[in-house]
């Protein structure tokens, strides 16, 4: 079943605070897939099952352990488990929240290495056009092939998720009556000063999620100082 990209990220971020405290514990999950995440009564996401969990610095992290599919390269090559393998295995799990497939397809475990070793994986965005761009590069990263490529903390594929979240209808809210109010005031600031004035400075910063915004504020400045012939040679400066 595909979710939402918004729930997906939300689960994502609650999944990355529970991996990052397993790996501050010096512990991997080794094991980090659906099936082993679990919705509390509360709406909490829980990571579960540590069956297959070793310390960061055991060499049995070296067996192999968990479910193909979501097993990094390198591990299914034989190599040790380690933060990134993890951060791999969640990022198969995010990507298959948002497409309901997987990087690579294969029934077996010695398909799954051939289809690593030819480089047969699907780009997020080629599984589903309608995953965003942004959300199809963190996954991709998340997921990509050499580990020194990959997220090395939780924590930083966390923050890029969250990054991914639209700002709350508070705060648009608020942003918009700023604007609102800005070009009410602004005219009568400007029949105020008069001719005495030979610079306006703008202090807005363009959202880019608010080009609409953005958009309004500077054509209605922009008419409003070209409409008076005293501040046709005005600067403007304009934060973006």
């Amino acid at each position: 079943k595909v979710v939402s990209a918004a729930e997906a990220v939300g689960i994502g971020q609650e999944l990355c605070r529970a991996m990052s405290a397993v790996h501050g514990a010096g512990l991997l999950h080794r094991d980090i897939k659906t099936q082993n995440v679990m919705r509390a009564e509360d709406g909490r996401i829980v990571l579960m099952d540590f069956g297959t969990g070793r310390e960061l610095d055991d060499d049995a992290s070296s067996d192999l352990a968990g479910t193909p599919l979501y097993l990094a390269p390198e591990v299914l090559e034989g190599q040790q488990a380690t933060v990134q393998s993890d951060i791999y295995s969640l990022g198969v799990l995010l990507y298959h929240l948002v497409t309901s497939s997987y990087p690579v397809h294969a029934s077996t475990i010695r398909g799954v290495r051939r289809a690593h070793e030819r480089g047969e994986r699907t780009a997020v965005r080629t599984a589903r056009h309608g995953v965003s761009r942004k959300l199809a590069r963190v996954i991709d990263r998340a997921i990509n092939p050499q580990p020194e490529r990959r997220y090395q903390a939780a924590d930083a594929l966390g923050m890029d998720l969250a990054a991914l979240k639209p700002r709350s209808t508070v705060v648009r809210l608020a942003y918009a009556t700023g604007v609102a109010a800005a070009l009410i005031l602004l005219p009568a600031m400007l029949a105020l000063l008069g001719d005495r004035v030979n610079w306006l400075t703008l202090p807005f910063i363009g959202k880019r999620n608010e080009p609409k915004n953005t958009g309004v504020l500077w054509g209605t400045v922009t008419r409003l100082v070209t409409a008076r012939p005293a501040f046709r040679t005005c600067r403007h400066w304009w934060r973006r």
